[in-house]
């Protein structure tokens, strides 16, 4: 879970690896698109890119590649235990079997909502900007709600300590 909590090393390099990638491509493809700079670091030119399905998919492929060389082996090499799947047990029942009907649902879920944000995001500066935005809300949230239950667990110790305390004056 992406949230901003400093002290721990994992939810910071969990936000870093969420975030960073979103802030990387908002430079790259808005701050430096129709600039020598782009052609100079031989990367893609979108001046002619417009939507179009050959352009979908494209987009879908290349996103898709990605993801399996992800899913793929998650999906073979961890445990049906360390995976998250919630309350589907059925899918825990049957294995293998159950393990490919939630790759596979995974995957549509997945092609669904990342394609569309991302095109949106690759065609439209403001929802980029809206992506990075409420991922980073999402963090601070998170984060928030992590020292609240934190510092509100210590406080109740050491109000019962002290009220233990008061008992045996």
């Amino acid at each position: 879970m992406n949230s901003m909590v400093m002290h721990k090393l994992n939810s910071i390099i969990d936000l870093f690896l969420k975030i960073a990638p979103l802030i990387m491509m908002w430079n790259v493809h808005w701050n430096i698109r129709d600039t020598e700079e782009r052609i100079y670091w031989g990367f893609y030119d979108t001046s002619n890119d417009t939507f179009s399905m050959e352009f979908f998919s494209k987009y879908l492929i290349a996103s898709s590649t990605i993801y399996a060389l992800w899913a793929i082996p998650y999906f073979l090499l961890f445990s049906m235990e360390g995976q998250r799947y919630g309350e589907l047990k059925v899918i825990k029942e049957k294995g293998y079997q159950g393990k490919f009907i939630y790759l596979v649902f995974h995957y549509l879920v997945f092609a669904c909502s990342g394609c569309t944000i991302g095109l949106l995001s690759y065609f439209y500066q403001p929802m980029h900007i809206l992506v990075i935005a409420v991922v980073s809300c999402i963090s601070f949230w998170n984060g928030g709600k992590y020292y609240m239950e934190y510092f509100g667990r210590k406080y109740e110790v050491n109000l019962s300590l002290l009220e233990q305390k008061d008992k045996v004056e």
